[in-house]
C-alpha cells in the first residue's frame, strides 16, 4: 500500500532561479559598454553577488537594447552568455578584485540560490 506523502515546501526565499540552454547568447556591447553595465548592476546591489546573476543581467539588457548578436528575427529562450563575452565579464570582474571594489566569496550560499556551480561575490565599495 502506497503512503501519500505530504508536499516538502523550501523554507528559505529562493532570490533568483537560472536555467540552463545549449543556446547561449551573444551580446554586441563592446568593452567600455560592457564595463558600464556591470558598474551599473553593481550599483544596485548591496553585498553579495553571483557570476551568473552578472551574466543574467547583461543578457537581458542585450535583449531589451537589441544588443544580441545574431540573425534577424531570432530569440534567443537561454539566458546564459555565450563563451567570449563571459571571459570579458570574467576579465572586468579580475580587474575590480585588483582594484579592491569586490572580492571572490568562497563557497556556496543557499539562502540566496547561489549553489556550487556558480561564484560568488561580494561587494566591497
Amino acid at each position: 500500500m502506497l503512503r501519500k506523502q505530504e508536499p516538502v515546501f523550501w523554507p528559505y526565499k529562493v532570490m533568483y532561479m537560472y536555467t540552463s540552454d545549449s543556446n547561449p547568447v551573444p551580446v554586441t556591447y563592446d568593452d567600455q559598454e560592457l564595463l558600464s553595465l556591470i558598474d551599473k548592476y553593481l550599483s544596485e546591489i548591496h553585498g553579495e553577488f553571483s557570476y551568473k546573476g552578472v551574466c543574467h543581467y547583461i543578457v537581458n539588457e542585450a535583449k531589451h537594447n537589441n544588443k544580441v548578436e545574431g540573425a534577424p528575427h531570432t530569440k534567443y529562450s537561454s539566458s546564459d552568455i555565450s563563451i567570449d563575452d563571459g571571459i570579458r565579464i570574467s576579465k572586468i570582474l579580475w580587474e575590480k578584485i585588483w582594484n579592491k571594489e569586490i572580492i571572490i566569496a568562497f563557497g556556496e550560499n543557499l539562502y540566496r540560490g547561489i549553489g556550487k556551480d556558480d561564484t560568488r561575490f561580494y561587494k566591497l565599495i
